[in-house]
């Protein structure tokens, strides 16, 4: 049988991946979309071709024979962007551990490895996939040797083919001739001049016409193109050179033995490892479980130190009886005080970085790969493992009692059990059984968290088994939560998983929960499946037999099997949770973010968590009548459009719409794209002042969407309480602002009239109103307290309508004589610099010259040049750092500040201006979240804080509280912060949302 023989040109194609696909860095900071592009071309090319022999090249940095002759060859690229710099070691390194063959040779391009592998292939009888992005190498093509070129856009690829008879189709000429066509034509990408004035198409009809180069030349007075034949004449040694720089050499002097090039399983133990280290998350998939299992199996299990009893991390450790001991390796790690909130952040890091760095290294040598899980059954036993713990931890604010609380659903029937883990590389999971139940195992950890401190993964989807001790009580340092503290120091993540941090933080590797169990229920693996038959050795009640067939199939993962998995995943979140929580608050005390965590975020977790578990009434007959309404006024919008269009189509296509807009009826302004004419918003938007099909258009979009979204789909969520219960999450967005899921009530419109009615679905229950408070313009306000400019800060501190104000200093106006577009325009670009807008930006927004828009600009920076100021220290800062800083001291990684594309830049410019507002907004919201909680509670008040949108907080209030409520609700929200300006916060009643609000 014939072999196969796949040749790679590995710089070209991880350029080609590195441009085709969207950016992407890892945990690590590490720009990674190049090597993932790589790869999915590689291993789609593993498909097609499936290849016996694999040989990747690249090109190395030394000078090449070619440059010997012409200094300049290759002298006009440009350099290559750092973020492919950095990916082409690490693309060598992933390679390297998949035990794929790769070449490189100084003073050789990778096209001459790649040429003379080809070469010898084909002399041996082997057929060759040579795969590149340089058409130089169509040179090479022949019956047996195929030129693969892949192109790769939107993560999507495609392949073109070139054997021999593909390239005269294109070129019209062989292969062999390829080489003569590029030195006439030259190529500037390479730098090699060819003959001036000859182009591709008259290369090609040259070549066609005389066969070759000598050819050409034997005939050049023949040529009629008077410049044509002068330049061939007059530059005969450039085309020699042009020929001698693009040939590709075959016969390079090198060894390369098959056998080193045979394709194994590049799936393997190592590539699982360095795919988990870098976060290639999609990627795992396409490893066995064979291979995963194995490649856990090969962790080293040594602990450092022997079994460590006990020996957590901190001043000392505890030995079996409780007292402290030595420790000389973990001397000195105590942890800090933080700050307090009054406190705010300096805003440099904390002390030196390189100390911090060599702490946590010291720490990390004692971190075990493997953790030993114990299962335990008896009550006795898992009371005396949890007051083991209680000894170990208690008094200590540097230790941590790390626990995981495994279940199927927040049912006590779905428990399963509960890990802990106080030792070093040692946990424990208590099984669910008669005595240790869910609401046994929630006491257990309510009275651990009033000595002790815990640690765990997503502490908020614990709470509905206990109450932290600190949240009625003083306790100089709470519970902790490995999931925001890994937020915290990197808020621009996807997501955040225990595998993720165990990785980042603890140099630990952890199967994930997908790996290990799927979607698959964990109480239906670990119960005896009912298909089992007696061919598993398993006897079945009678009736049972009798229903079911002898040939049903055997489970995937047999219970005991399952038992183990679920064990050691509890076992290491646990393990992970206490490790992580010193390790990762060390690394926010060192940022200066110990007290933002300490005091705010975990505070926070329980007030999110009791705002789930309270919801909001929604009217379902409210909400159907509210579809209805706009299912009536949507119908009316279709019939008027189909009118004015003269035909009936479909208006939620944009290509029919493009259509009927650009052509049937001839309206300006189309901009016509591979698919059709355009027809986003900001098109139609333009359209829509001169047009009333347009504006009919626009209202149908908004109104469809009202309905799909809205209308419909917050039915799915009504549940059995007539209770909407949105999650609230905390570790979303980059600035810090808490965002809504299941459904989205952040996006609860509020523009149109139509819009807002949707609150009126939203009720509080029987007897009760809605308390409804929001701040006024709170963003403004830190602008104006970050700058430090005395003219606005006067504006805010006098109490005039500061949109007003800014409009009469801008355009020298009267106050009282300010008009309504000019108060217009002033607030558009008071909310503008907030967010770093552009010139350009702000004429989209006003519909203006960019000349009016940038006069606009600049004479707001010279009424506040404060403000112009703040933006520039701002930039600096972060360009800097590397980050920007809110007041209480939260960081925002703005790795685009160092990208090599211009237009990414400037986006890290303007979020360098715009995150310590967004950010110190989102901390202030969720200060007054806290306080007006612990008001309620401590209050013992029957109103409960049930919502929170952007700026807004709504208390479903008891009706002989409502003057109390509206007392506390603003006076909290108003001594969040303590600006060089007021907060001001305004609030209402309303006996539902709309009203309220």
């Amino acid at each position: 049988m014939t072999q196969k023989l796949l040749l790679v040109d590995g710089h070209s194609i991880l350029n080609r991946a590195f441009y085709g696909m969207p950016d992407l860095t890892n945990a690590e900071g590490l720009h990674t979309n190049a090597v993932i592009g790589f790869l999915n071309i590689f291993f789609k090319l593993l498909d097609d071709e499936n290849p016996d022999y694999v040989v990747v090249a690249f090109d190395t940095s030394a000078p090449t024979f070619r440059h010997d002759i012409f200094k300049e060859y290759k002298g006009t690229r440009k350099p290559m962007p750092q973020e492919l710099h950095e990916q082409v070691p690490l693309l060598k390194e992933v390679l390297d551990s998949m035990g794929v063959r790769r070449y490189e040779q100084p003073g050789l391009e990778a096209d001459d490895i790649l040429g003379t592998l080809a070469k010898r292939a084909e002399a041996q009888g082997m057929i060759v996939t040579l795969v590149s992005g340089d058409r130089d190498l169509l040179q090479i093509a022949s019956d047996n040797i195929l030129i693969a070129n892949p192109k790769t856009k939107g993560g999507q690829t495609t392949v073109e083919r070139y054997h021999t008879q593909e390239v005269i189709d294109e070129w019209g000429v062989t292969p062999e001739k390829f080489v003569e066509l590029k030195a006439l034509m030259g190529d500037s990408s390479d730098n090699i001049p060819g003959v001036p004035k000859v182009g591709p198409k008259t290369a090609k009809e040259l070549m066609q016409t005389y066969g070759s180069i000598a050819g050409i030349y034997e005939h050049v007075e023949e040529i009629t193109k008077n410049a044509i034949r002068e330049s061939l004449k007059a530059n005969k040694e450039s085309c020699d050179l042009s020929y001698t720089l693009a040939l590709i050499k075959t016969d390079a002097d090198f060894e390369l033995p098959w056998d080193s090039a045979k394709r194994v399983n590049y799936l393997n133990e190592n590539a699982y490892k360095e795919y988990k280290r870098l976060g290639f998350k999609r990627l795992l998939s396409k490893f066995s479980e064979e291979v995963v299992n194995n490649a856990f199996a090969s962790l080293e299990t040594a602990f450092t130190g022997g079994s460590s009893k006990n020996s957590g991390f901190g001043n000392g450790s505890a030995n079996n009886n409780g007292t402290d001991v030595a420790n000389s390796s973990n001397d000195g790690f105590s942890a800090g005080s933080g700050f307090g909130i009054s406190e705010g952040s300096s805003a440099k890091g904390g002390s030196s970085d390189m100390n911090c760095d060599l702490e946590i290294e010291n720490i990390l040598r004692n971190v075990p790969q493997k953790v030993d899980v114990t299962s335990v059954t008896s009550f006795d036993e898992a009371q005396k493992i949890i007051q083991e713990a209680k000894d170990y931890a208690k008094g200590h604010d540097d230790r941590f009692i790390g626990f995981s609380v495994i279940e199927d659903s927040k049912d006590a029937e779905d428990f399963i059990g509960l890990g802990i883990s106080f030792e070093n590389g040692k946990a424990y999971f208590l099984r669910n059984t008669e005595k240790f139940t869910a609401e046994y195992a929630g006491k257990v950890l309510e009275d651990l968290s009033k000595d002790c401190r815990l640690a765990t993964f997503d502490i908020k989807n614990t709470y509905h088994l206990f109450t932290p001790y600190e949240i009625d009580s003083k306790k100089a340092k709470g519970n902790f939560d490995i999931l925001i503290g890994a937020y915290l120091l990197n808020p621009l993540k996807d997501d955040y998983t225990p595998e993720d941090i165990a990785g980042e933080h603890l140099g630990r590797m952890m199967k994930s929960y997908k790996e290990r169990f799927g979607k698959r229920s964990l109480k239906e693996l670990i119960e005896v499946p009912m298909q089992m038959t007696l061919d598993l050795g398993i006897p079945m009640p009678e009736e049972d037999t009798k229903k079911k067939s002898k040939k049903a199939a055997a489970p995937e993962i047999l219970p005991e099997d399952a038992l183990k998995q679920i064990v050691e995943y509890a076992g290491e979140v646990a393990n992970t949770a206490m490790h992580g929580a010193f390790i990762l608050e060390k690394k926010l005390e060192d940022a200066k973010m110990a007290g933002l965590m300490q005091e705010v975020e975990m505070p926070l977790s329980y007030v999110l968590y009791s705002m789930e578990k309270e919801g909001i009434i929604c009217r379902r007959d409210a909400l159907k009548d509210y579809g209805d309404k706009l299912a009536g006024r949507i119908a009316e919008l279709e019939q008027n459009i189909y009118k004015e269009a003269g035909e009936e189509f479909n208006i939620n296509s944009p290509k029919q719409l493009g259509v009927i807009l650009f052509e049937k009826l001839g309206y300006e302004g189309g901009k016509k794209t591979k698919t059709g004419y355009s027809t986003s918003a900001d098109v139609l938007e333009k359209l829509a002042p001169e047009h009333p099909f347009v504006r009919d258009i626009l209202e149908y979009r908004g109104l469809a969407k009202l309905k799909s979204t809205y209308a419909d789909g917050l039915a799915d969520y009504i549940e059995s309480d007539n209770r909407i219960h949105t999650v609230f999450n905390q570790t979303i967005t980059a600035t810090g602002r808490i965002s809504s899921s299941e459904p989205n009530l952040q996006n609860i419109p509020m523009r149109t009239e139509l819009g807002r009615a949707i609150r009126k679905v939203f009720v509080p229950r029987d007897g009760y109103v809605f308390a409804d408070a929001d701040y006024s313009q709170v963003e403004l306000r830190i602008l104006a307290d970050m700058c430090a400019d005395e003219g606005l800060l006067e504006d805010y501190r006098s109490g005039k309508d500061i949109h007003r104000a800014t409009a009469s200093k801008v355009f020298h106006t009267p106050f009282d004589e300010v008009t309504d577009t000019q108060r217009r325009n002033a607030k558009a670009v008071n909310f503008g610099i907030v967010y770093g807008i552009s010139v350009f930006g702000l004429a989209n927004d006003l519909g203006i010259s960019r000349e009016e828009a940038k006069g606009y600009m600049e004479g707001y920076f010279l009424t506040y040049p404060g403000v112009k100021a703040y933006q520039e220290g701002a930039v600096a800062f972060a360009k800097e750092h590397g980050y920007s800083i809110t007041t209480f001291g939260r960081r925002r990684p703005i790795p685009e500040l160092k990208e090599s594309n211009f237009m990414r830049r400037q986006f890290g410019e303007r979020v360098a201006m715009n995150a310590p507002i967004q950010g110190t907004a989102a901390d202030i919201m969720k200060i007054a979240m806290i306080r007006v909680f612990m008001r309620l509670r401590k209050e013992n008040l029957k109103s409960r804080l049930i919502l929170q949108i952007h700026d807004e907080l709504l208390i479903e209030t008891a009706p002989d509280e409502v003057e109390v409520v509206k007392n506390l609700l603003t006076e909290e929200m108003q001594k969040a912060a303590d600006l060089k300006v007021p907060l001001i916060a305004e609030c209402s009643i309303g006996k539902d949302w709309f009203e309220a609000k």
